[in-house]
């Protein structure tokens, strides 16, 4: 029953990068197009030593992903288990993608990074951890894409509501506002 509960999340995690990955265009008011950045294969090392505790989770992180498909300032919004933390920032920080595009631009986006991992936590001697565990991966991780926010969004944003107020001079039928 307990594996159940632990798989569940995995499950649906590995739905997510299919849907992740689909790169549909993101329109915003001004015409601008985005298509979400796409995640390049990895071949991350993976083993099952014999004597091992499984430790299964996911991980999502706050990112942005640089105009070369680098990521960039990872910071943790959830983690269905604390020991899983800086493996999954390890890894998410060593993938690349295809950058994201603004009108068929390279251009720099705000991602949210879901990892969902199946590792082998091997318990060693720390002196300062007493409950240190190696991690080491017993498959591929899994990893779903979700663009959250574009830089140049709020920027054009602005520029649409600019014109969409008109502006007028004083002069003939308008006067200078006063106080009261």
């Amino acid at each position: 029953m307990r594996s159940a509960v632990v798989l569940a999340p995995l499950l649906v995690a590995a739905w997510l990068p299919i849907a992740g990955q689909q790169n549909a265009p993101i329109v915003l008011r001004a015409g601008a197009e985005i298509t979400a950045p796409i995640l390049l294969p990895s071949a991350p090392t993976v083993s099952t030593p014999k004597h091992c505790d499984e430790l299964d989770g996911i991980v999502k992180f706050a990112a942005t992903v640089d105009t070369a498909g680098i990521p960039h300032e990872l910071k943790e919004i959830e983690a269905s288990d604390r020991r899983l933390v800086d493996f999954a920032t390890e890894l998410a920080e060593a993938q690349h993608f295809k950058p994201a595009t603004l009108d068929g631009s390279p251009t720099t986006v705000f991602i949210e990074l879901t990892v969902g991992l199946h590792t082998c936590a091997q318990r060693e001697k720390d002196p300062a951890d007493p409950d240190f565990y190696r991690l080491s991966l017993r498959a591929h991780p899994l990893m779903a894409i979700a663009v959250v926010a574009h830089p140049a969004a709020e920027v054009v944003a602005l520029q649409t509501r600019k014109e969409a107020i008109p502006t007028e001079q004083v002069g003939g039928h308008i006067s200078a506002p006063s106080r009261r």
